[in-house]
């Protein structure tokens, strides 16, 4: 998880792109790496902020007083830019479905194929969080509707060989995923040679 600092820093930057972004035909939006201190910032997509905002939420009992309100600020101005914007967020959201379906499904197929690859579990199931925490803003656009139905045998398929556990993210961000609609995130795929 990034320190309050990095993600106060991060939702700033976003602020400043995200009406050009929503309004724009690409899908994953560069930022200016100047402004954030990074060789390789992020990219900017609805899952991105939307993991950026869970973070923001659960460190609010680290910040400092002036971090707080900054983060109070900055939360009331995004909501009011995202819901300006609902119907163009909706689209973007439900391409980055598609997008984050395609990795998600690539990756337990390569899984299968390669035990090996359960150690990369814990990051690469970032996809499947970013699909299921955006179903809400893409709600109704038909890409989504396709790809809530595609991700269910994808969803079948690692369930016969997951192991429910320990919520396997840094443990403050627990209450963002509940366990009912996060399983993926309560325990990690074994596999062995019969599978």
């Amino acid at each position: 998880m990034h320190s309050p600092d990095t993600n106060l820093t991060l939702i700033q930057v976003i602020l400043e792109e995200v009406e050009n972004y929503l309004l724009s035909d690409e899908l994953f939006w560069p930022l200016d790496a100047s402004s954030l201190n990074q060789p390789h910032p992020p990219q900017l997509t609805p899952g991105r902020l939307a993991l950026t905002l869970d973070e923001l939420d659960v460190q609010s009992e680290e910040m400092t007083p002036v971090q707080r309100a900054e983060h109070h600020k900055l939360n009331l101005q995004i909501q009011s830019v995202l819901r300006k914007w609902s119907a163009a967020l909706g689209r973007k959201a439900g391409r980055e479905m598609h997008s984050r379906l395609n990795l998600w499904k690539a990756y337990i197929q390569d899984l299968v194929e390669n035990a090996d690859r359960a150690d990369n579990y814990v990051y690469e199931v970032r996809q499947r969080v970013i699909f299921e925490r955006i179903k809400v803003w893409a709600e109704g656009e038909p890409e989504a509707e396709r790809s809530k139905q595609a991700i269910q045998p994808i969803d079948a398929a690692l369930r016969s060989f997951f192991t429910p556990g320990d919520f396997i993210w840094d443990v403050r961000l627990r209450s963002c995923y509940p366990e009912e609609e996060y399983w993926f995130l309560y325990g990690v795929p074994v596999l062995n040679d019969s599978v």
